[in-house]
C-alpha cells in the first residue's frame, strides 16, 4: 500500500496540481493510522473535528504575529505541548475508555455455532446421498455449488455440440 500511495503522489505531482489538505492526510498519515489503529474506522468524526479545532486554535493564537517565522515557532510550541507524554497518556486513556468493547466470547460462540451448524448440514447431506445412492444411483442430492458447476458443464457441452 505504501508503494501505491507513493506512486500516486508521483503521478499527482507530475500533473502539476496542488496537494490539498485531505490529499496530504491520505498520502502522509494513512499508513501510520492503519498501523496504530488497525484501520481507519476508529478515527471517528469527533476525533477529526477535534483535530480541526486544535489547528484553528493554533492559527488564531498566532494570527497577530507579524513574522511568519514567529508564527511557525509558536505553532510548533503548541504542538509540542500537546505531544507531552503525560498529555498524550491522558488522551490515550480517554480514547481507550471511549472505544466500544467487543464481547470476544460472544463472537467465538457464534463462530463455533456456525461451524457446528455447517458440519451438521454436511453430515445430513452425506447421509441423504448415501441413502439415495443405495436406493437409486441416478438421484443424488448435490450441494448448491456442486449443482451449479454441474449445470455449467452441461450448458457448455450443449453449446459445443450445437
Amino acid at each position: 500500500m505504501e508503494g501505491d500511495l507513493e506512486l500516486f503522489r508521483e503521478v499527482w505531482l507530475k500533473t502539476g496540481m496542488t496537494i490539498t489538505h485531505k490529499l496530504h492526510l491520505l498520502l502522509t498519515h494513512l499508513v501510520p493510522q492503519l498501523r496504530s489503529e488497525n484501520g481507519i474506522a476508529d478515527m471517528t468524526e469527533s476525533r477529526i473535528e477535534r483535530y480541526h479545532q486544535e489547528k484553528e486554535r493554533d492559527r488564531v493564537r498566532v494570527v497577530r504575529c507579524n513574522q511568519q517565522q514567529q508564527q511557525k515557532h509558536s505553532m510548533a510550541k503548541m504542538q509540542q505541548i500537546r505531544n507531552l507524554e503525560n498529555i498524550t497518556a491522558l488522551q490515550q486513556e480517554v480514547h481507550d475508555k471511549s472505544k466500544r468493547k467487543m464481547r470476544v466470547h460472544t463472537i467465538v460462540r457464534r463462530a463455533e455455532a456456525r461451524s457446528v451448524k455447517m458440519r451438521v448440514k454436511d453430515e445430513f447431506r452425506e447421509s441423504v446421498k448415501l441413502n439415495s445412492a443405495s436406493e437409486s444411483s441416478s438421484s443424488v442430492i448435490l450441494k448448491p455449488r456442486e449443482k451449479m458447476k454441474r449445470d455449467v458443464k452441461i450448458r457448455n457441452l450443449s453449446n459445443q455440440n450445437s
